[in-house]
């Protein structure tokens, strides 16, 4: 990899406040790397979350601690003039309410109280179609569901032996069996917020029964803690 492209190249889509292309980032530079060197850098191989490990793996070793926190979140970059196709496709926005044609990718951003450091993405990619019983075309779908891409990262960030204690993530990412992943397999703690329609039981014995509430329904106040059972 030609690190001295790769930090020219991310400056310029920092900077850029236009269309980002090898020719714009050439024109910038007067012309001292051609647009068809910057292309061919581009395309030369496959870029992943194992080369963003490895670009980042020394930084983290320099801040990490037992205290440290890895933030999961999905992040959609909307292009709504681009072909459709296996990474530019259609997501639900839950800022807008609504589906966006974009971009969309998972990350993991590792956090201490000197910085914070992306250790690992993946990209939603829905490359493979689903027949629709109303118009009988195809759909595109991703063979993987955000939740699982969400747990495989964890578990490289867990291979890749970087010290923390918590993980948070947003609310659409508390399924039981992603906390059940984070405390049992991962043997962290958790920061995740609940939908107030969740089932909970209250105890052990509760749970065995199968006796649920809502949480909605529990009387809790600022600072108050209760140990629940999910369903």
């Amino acid at each position: 990899m030609n690190k001295e492209l790769l930090d020219l190249y991310s400056d310029y889509l920092l900077v850029t406040d236009r269309y980002a292309t090898a020719t714009g980032l050439s024109a910038i530079l007067d012309g001292k790397v051609s647009h068809d060197k910057i292309t061919r850098f581009l395309h030369e191989e496959e870029y992943d979350s194992k080369t963003l490990w490895a670009i980042v793996k020394s930084k983290v070793r320099g801040i990490e601690n037992a205290q440290g926190v890895v933030v999961v979140d999905d992040t959609l970059s909307e292009t709504p003039y681009s072909e459709e196709n296996e990474l530019i496709s259609w997501h639900w926005d839950h800022s807008k309410g609504r589906n966006i044609k974009g971009i969309n990718i998972i990350n993991l951003l590792y956090c201490t109280k000197e910085m914070s450091i992306p250790v690992g993405y993946k990209t939603v990619k829905k490359n493979y179609g689903q027949p629709q019983e109303t118009t009988k075309k195809s759909k595109r779908k991703c063979e993987q569901t955000k939740n699982e891409m969400m747990r495989e990262l964890l578990g490289q960030v867990i291979n890749n032996g970087v010290d923390f204690k918590w993980v948070m993530a947003d609310i659409w990412y508390g399924s039981a069996e992603n906390l059940n992943f984070i405390k049992k397999e991962c043997k962290r703690d958790f920061i995740v917020p609940l939908k107030k329609n969740r089932k909970v039981a209250l105890s052990e014995a509760a749970k065995n029964r199968g006796q649920y509430v809502s949480i909605g329904s529990l009387k809790l106040g600022p600072g108050s803690r209760i140990r629940v059972y999910l369903n």
